[in-house]
């Protein structure tokens, strides 16, 4: 059987908040919906909610060890039933009635065999739904040069097409960052990605967030900041693009494959200079585009 879309819902130890989640995804206007839920490995009361939608034919909810996030839900996404549309889905947030209708309908625009992602704004809010902020518009192209430098593209905001979740499937990545991130490299790279500038779920901030959002550009740039000093982060970057290239490298078209290998060169000081002032990949905003020139001249990426 093939449908029409299915969410896929990696839970771990979200006890307070993932009925919440659950029932705004069953609840849609669009609600030929298949939702599929893996435990990654919870320890607190998350299993036993989890077994209360047994009764609902649209659920399916199996039991796994702890791979972390981002292996979890790319086993998820390469495991996944047919469908014509797949959705990542976090365990807190809640999703605003129209949210897959909206999803689907630029993307059913498209032809079939064009690899296509989408993705909306958020509405940040606190723990008990809160307004707090909107995430940042992003304005310039959504392509390879863009992608490979950062992550705009939220996984609990993404829908992607068939065509997109057999490329990403087609090969299993060691070295990734983030599974939204890398949705977003492999799309741009060979397909098309969508942004939606109208908010469409509820992108709750708490403790116990995986990942949480810096809403504003300053915020968001000190947050790297500290991630690249000392730390191991900082060359996350340059390991996750090598690995798209390793992976995909063949199949890029002969500009996008000199960038890439520009990009991912090992580089004395002067040539870090030149790149640093040359580089055509890009941020969406002029204090992360700096901080990227900053990270590049350091050896950083």
């Amino acid at each position: 059987m093939t449908w029409p879309c299915v969410v896929l819902l990696s839970s771990w130890n979200g006890e307070k908040y993932i009925a919440e989640q659950i029932d705004s995804i069953l609840n849609q206007t669009y609600n030929n919906v298949r939702l599929v839920v893996r435990d990654d490995g919870s320890s607190d009361n998350t299993l036993n909610i989890l077994d209360g939608y047994a009764g609902d034919p649209r659920v399916s909810v199996t039991r796994g060890g702890n791979m972390g996030v981002w292996r979890s839900f790319l086993h998820m996404l390469a495991v996944a039933p047919d469908a014509d549309y797949y959705m990542f889905s976090d365990q807190d947030d809640v999703w605003l009635p129209d949210k897959i209708k909206f999803a689907i309908e630029p993307l059913s625009a498209l032809p079939d065999n064009v690899p296509a992602a989408y993705f909306c704004r958020l509405d940040v809010v606190t723990d008990t739904l809160s307004h707090i902020a909107y995430s940042p518009m992003y304005k310039k192209p959504l392509g390879l040069r863009t992608a490979i430098a950062g992550n705009v593209l939220t996984g609990a905001a993404c829908m992607m097409n068939r065509a997109a979740r057999e490329l990403i499937v087609r090969h299993t990545p060691e070295c990734v960052v983030m599974h939204d991130w890398w949705v977003y490299i492999v799309v741009a790279a060979f397909g098309k990605v969508v942004y939606d500038e109208r908010p469409m779920l509820l992108y709750r901030q708490h403790a116990n967030n995986q990942i949480g959002l810096k809403t504003s550009a300053l915020a968001q740039s000190k947050r790297r900041i500290g991630k690249y000093r000392g730390g191991a982060f900082h060359k996350k970057i340059s390991r996750q693009a090598k690995e798209f290239y390793t992976l995909y490298g063949d199949g890029l078209n002969a500009g996008d494959k000199k960038f890439l290998e520009r990009f991912i060169k090992d580089k004395t000081l002067p040539q870090r200079i030149a790149y640093a002032v040359t580089c055509p990949a890009y941020r969406q905003n002029f204090i992360d585009n700096a901080l990227l020139r900053a990270l590049i001249l350091t050896d950083h990426i």
